[in-house]
């Protein structure tokens, strides 16, 4: 499958990318960061702040992420991550196109 991307000149760090099927339909757009480009240091989940990540950095880091809610451009994901004392917790964060949104503490994990 072809990947297209665009370039945001809101986003430097970032494409909007789209896998494109047979017959020209997009499937599983979002953003993602530019190749080359560092992602942000996430040691804790204090370190998730919005707009700072994509969903596969997030992932990368602090997977698996388990999918709670949602489709299309908006979810929310269920994962696993230590607080600033170290201690792993349970979390949920909400994703638009992919960048991060916010995260919360996931009491129903």
């Amino acid at each position: 499958m072809p990947v297209l991307r665009w370039d945001l000149p809101l986003w430097p760090d970032l494409w909007f990318e789209a896998l494109e099927v047979p017959d020209g339909f997009a499937l599983n757009c979002r953003l993602t960061r530019r190749a080359g480009v560092f992602p942000p240091r996430l040691d804790m989940v204090e370190d998730l702040r919005p707009w700072s990540c994509v969903y596969e950095e997030v992932e990368r880091r602090f997977g698996p992420m388990e999918h709670v809610d949602g489709m299309s451009a908006v979810w929310t994901s269920a994962f696993t991550a230590p607080d600033s004392a170290g201690r792993p917790g349970r979390y949920a964060a909400a994703f638009t196109w992919g960048l991060l949104q916010s995260v919360w503490v996931n009491d129903r994990a």
